[in-house]
């Protein structure tokens, strides 16, 4: 959403900010409801880049979207140094100036009365104004020459069946002159004026209680504010930005509107008594000893004292006022009070009020004086730390602790040691979040030895201290230092929410999610690799925080938020690296349950789309391929896809290609990734360069399913392209080791199908040295099962190359390696010790150790059924792959009568698998009949082609056609025919006759 503003030669900062409010309201405002940024008009005055800074900040909140924000007209450097730091500006907000002297971008220079602003106001205008009404606009446009307040105005103007619109001029007048007619005269000047006054000169949105305090009769304000509602803006309880603490609040709708009331000459004394009974309660006596309960009254009339009678020129009250003893208790005290209500501004302001009555005082050097006033310097660095003003927190934390220190070294008294301890929390909070993490530590560390030495040290302050300490430690990469002292702030949490319950249990919340990041940071900073045992306990100590920090939630009975949902993410993300699977998929789901439950405005539809993608990444971790598919689904509707930008579609699109690939979808899986791929190259041509890596694992996986449907050389070209990337890529310890790992180890199992093995060897050692940096550099080094795959990529090459007595043994350490991954809680290693076993039993046949690979075989079928039936679902291809092995040992061992059973359940498997969309099994499956046949003649008669053997071949291949049409590139579909003639070719004259009078013609040996 583009916001063109010019600024004119005269015009001054604070009226331009004043502009891009009034044309943000409105040109969002399409459902005439209103919106209003509640922002004091002094914020504005006093400091024109906080208030710039407040309006992005509003525009962020308000509308889903990013902005553009255009200032042209800046021509000295001396103006431009009053906008803010970019680094300040919130997410999605753009701010682009231009200067008159060079580089004029008039072009994009929104004029009021620019076609396309008069263009985006007449739709404006058509949205709110009735049918009927319609004819109005043009004359409205021409009227408002561009203005949308004006043109607001106007519509509102249509209400009241005037005979003529007015001239801009007229049109506040008219305004208050129609309304007075239509409630009297006196009515209108007594009650409906009498409120635009007050709120004209009100310093944040008035609440019904206020206005009344003010004098409105209650009996008349509900009707005037009814009837005044097109002129205000209200906000709903719970929603101030700065404002009070009940009910709804009101405030003028325009600043032109404001400015017109405050500045007409026949209300200037109007304006003075508006602005005197704004503060009359800050004289009322009967007041000062507040109770429990301080109403909207006490706040306002202390926080704006001073503004008030400033403004209407009472300047003995307001030196009367600075030396009131007892104003600058009641402003701290209403101050923290209101802090403590969560409403940090108006609760800052009446801290800036006490701090500022103290500054003034002619007696301020003295010793109570500077100690009152370094507190409240405390409060005020506080408030805005919390309020995210970091630096301005910091300067008068600054202020606080340099009066307090000379004090606190002259003066042993308790108050005045523990105030100091206060002061030196209070200013290295905002150190820590602005990142000076050097001034933090040492402040918190002083704060911590000193209330240690307390006589009653008070233990929020040692909690508070602790927790700061465990913070900036882990800043400084101190982990073991920021873990102990994370366990001694966790320890008095616990204890003190056992003791109090639920006032410290957030606390404690908020300390244990702290506590399991830190120890994620042990884990990826600790200089030696740990080993397995002492990662498998970090893991689970880093789970155990987590889960005590559920407890808590059910415990105090907490409601399911966007605390809860982050709570449950962190909980998976620890189980993934147990590879917990289905725990972390229970976690995951329960994240998305909660946050269906959330209201539209707490929770946003990427929130859901990540929680989606890590189910069903989870669900695939299970080999549960179809409910992950079916999790991705809910992923890749239109409007979720809509929700996503460029580079978070590629990583759905690939993790899709993924998941279709497990399934052994490879037509779809081979679309999915090319789709990511594009959408990569989309991201990283508008300057996400930090794609670059994912796009070329995206191009790995291609190469992956392009090799498995049999496109071998396109596949290597893939790899060969992906490894000349890589190794372009600018990295401080070369090319990314993991990435470098899995293209080597598929390049190799490429060439071992070519034929190619003693290249593939070569592939297996860059893998193994890929790997073995990853071990050695970094500390979570879990490379295992790629590590363990390796293993058996080089076995099959050694295999080709007769090698088998180097083969078996690496194979048998892939197997083991598994098992134990295994017995250390892997889920997934189970299946991989199952794949590990078939590759295990091909070898051990082919070396000629038939026994043995029969017995390696039959334990893998013994794997692959024990794991879960939603498993076993999409593990068809291997359940069918290792009863072909079985079948196979029993004809090298002549064991004919064990033969039948698993070669027919091997050839049904693969046919039911292939009739799925996975036509490119055709080849495998023309393999698995053609040592049916081979089965067939071996064990039979000598008339066995004269059964059904041929028959049933021959019917299949004709029902295999389509498919095999569809595999034409596929080179295994190739081989695999190739096998089948040299078969054919093996029998005798007379079967070969046999057969080529029997068979399909596309089947006679002269033919394939």
């Amino acid at each position: 959403m583009p916001l063109y503003l010019e600024r004119s030669p005269e015009e001054s900062f604070t009226s331009l900010i004043w502009r891009l409010v009034d044309s943000t309201e409105f040109m969002l405002d399409t459902d005439g409801e209103g919106l209003r940024l509640q922002v004091s008009q002094r914020l504005y005055e006093s400091n024109p880049a906080e208030a710039l800074l407040a309006a992005m900040q509003w525009l962020t909140q308000e509308v889903d979207g990013s902005f553009l924000i255009l200032f042209d007209g800046f021509d000295e450097p001396s103006e431009l140094a009053e906008l803010p730091s970019w680094r300040d500006f919130p997410e999605g907000v753009y701010l682009l100036t231009s200067g008159r002297a060079r580089h004029p971008v008039d072009q994009l220079v929104l004029q009021p009365e620019h076609r396309r602003n008069l263009t985006e106001l007449e739709g404006y205008l058509s949205k709110r104004l009735p049918a009927e009404q319609a004819e109005h606009i043009p004359e409205i446009l021409k009227l408002s020459q561009g203005n949308w307040r004006w043109a607001y105005y106007y519509t509102v103007l249509l209400k009241f069946d005037l005979e003529s619109l007015p001239e801009s001029v007229r049109l506040y007048d008219t305004l208050l002159e129609v309304l007075a007619a239509k409630h009297g005269p006196e009515l209108f000047r007594n009650i409906h004026l009498e409120v635009l006054l007050l709120l004209a000169v009100a310093q944040v949105p008035a609440s019904l209680d206020l206005l009344k305090s003010w004098g409105v009769p209650a009996d008349q304000l509900g009707f005037a504010l009814f009837e005044l509602r097109d002129l205000l803006s209200t906000d709903g309880e719970g929603s101030q930005y700065d404002a009070l603490f009940t009910g709804e609040h009101y405030s003028l709708r325009s600043p032109d509107l404001r400015a017109y009331l405050l500045e007409n000459p026949a209300w200037r004394d109007r304006v003075s008594d508006c602005h005197r009974r704004a503060v009359a309660a800050v004289w009322d006596r009967s007041r000062a000893a507040l109770g429990e309960m301080p109403q909207d009254v006490d706040y306002y009339s202390r926080a704006f004292a001073q503004f008030h009678l400033a403004q209407s020129g009472r300047l003995g009250d307001l030196n009367r006022l600075l030396q009131d003893p007892d104003m600058v208790e009641s402003c701290w005290n209403l101050g923290r009070i209101a802090r403590e209500q969560g409403y940090e501004e108006i609760g800052l302001q009446l801290f800036l009020v006490a701090g500022q009555i103290l500054e003034a005082r002619k007696a301020g050097k003295s010793k109570n004086n500077l100690a009152r006033l370094a507190e409240v310097y405390a409060d005020c660095c506080h408030a805005l730390t919390n309020q995210g003003r970091y630096a301005d927190g910091a300067l008068f934390g600054e202020k606080a602790l340099e009066m307090l220190r000379p004090l606190a070294g002259e003066d042993a008294n308790e108050a005045l040691q523990g105030l100091l301890t206060h002061c030196l929390l209070c200013l290295a909070d905002p150190y820590l979040y602005m990142g000076y993490v050097q001034r933090a530590y040492p402040l918190y560390a002083e704060a911590h030895q000193r209330s240690s030495r307390e006589a009653g040290p008070e233990q929020a302050k040692a909690i508070h201290a602790l927790r700061g300490l465990a913070r900036s430690s882990r800043a400084l990469n101190k982990i073991d230092d920021s873990r102990r002292n994370g366990e001694e702030a966790l320890e008095l949490a616990r204890k003190l929410t056992n003791e109090e319950g639920e006032e410290w249990a957030q606390y404690l919340f908020e300390l244990l999610m702290e506590q399991s990041e830190t120890m994620r940071s042990v884990r990826e900073q600790m200089t030696e690799s740990p080993g397995p045992l002492e990662l498998m306990g970090m893991r689970w100590e880093s789970l155990r925080l987590l889960r005590e920090a559920e407890d808590l939630y059910h415990k105090f009975g907490w409601p399911g938020d966007q605390e809860l949902v982050f709570l449950y993410l962190e909980q998976s993300m620890a189980l993934f690296d147990l590879e917990k699977w289905s725990e972390a998929e229970e976690r995951l789901s329960k994240a998305i349950e909660v946050i269906n439950t959330l209201p539209a405005s707490d929770s946003h539809p990427a929130d859901l789309a990540s929680l989606e993608f890590l189910r069903s990444h989870a669900l695939a971790l299970m080999n549960r391929i179809g409910e992950a598919s079916g999790s991705l689904a809910n992923l890749l509707t239109p409007a979720l896809m809509q929700e996503m930008d460029v580079s978070e579609q590629a990583l759905v699109l690939f993790f899709r290609g993924k998941i279709l690939s497990h399934q052994g979808l490879l037509r779809q899986a081979e679309n999915a990734l090319e789709e990511s791929i594009a959408a990569y190259s989309q991201a990283i041509g508008l300057g996400a360069e930090d794609l670059f890596l994912e796009q070329v694992s995206a191009k790995i996986y291609l190469a992956r399913v392009t090799g498995r449907r049999g496109r071998l050389d396109e596949a290597l070209e893939i790899c060969h392209d992906c490894y000349a990337q890589l190794t372009e890529m600018d990295q401080e310890d070369g090319p990314p080791a993991l990435e470098v790992a899995d293209v080597s180890e598929l390049e190799a199992w490429i060439l071992n199908n070519l034929e190619r093995y003693a290249e593939a060897l070569v592939f297996c050692d860059r893998a193994a040295d890929a790997l073995t940096q990853i071990r050695n550099n970094e500390t979570e080094a879990d490379v295992e099962t790629e590590h363990s795959l390796n293993l058996v990529t080089r076995a099959l090459g050694l295999s080709g190359l007769g090698r088998s007595e180097e083969a078996i043994p690496l194979a048998e350490q892939a197997v083991e390696m598994e098992q134990r991954r295994a017995q250390e809680g892997y889920e997934q290693a189970n299946m991989w010790v199952a794949i590990h076993r078939l590759s295990l039993a091909k070898l051990l046949r082919k070396a000629g150790r038939a026994e043995d690979a029969l017995k390696v075989a039959e334990q893998a079928w013994t794997d692959l059924s024990g794991l879960p039936a939603n498993q076993q679902n999409h593990l068809g291809l291997h359940l069918a792959a290792v009863q072909m092995e079985v079948a196979l040992c029993h004809i090298h061992l002549e064991q004919w009568n064990q033969v039948r059973q698993p070669l027919k359940q091997a050839g049904t498997l693969y046919e039911n698998e292939m009739w799925q969309s996975k036509e490119y099994l055709v080849a495998v499956l023309l393999d698995c009949q053609r040592h049916w046949l081979e089965f067939c003649r071996l064990s039979s008669n000598s008339d066995w082609q004269d059964r059904s053997a041929w028959r049933q071949f021959f019917e299949g291949w004709m029902r295999w056609q389509s498919q095999m049409v569809e595999e034409e590139s596929n080179l295994f579909l190739q081989q695999s025919l190739q096998r089948l003639k040299e078969w054919i070719e093996s029998l005798s004259p007379a079967l070969q006759e046999d057969w080529n009078s029997k068979a399909p013609t596309s089947l006679q040996t002269s033919n394939l």
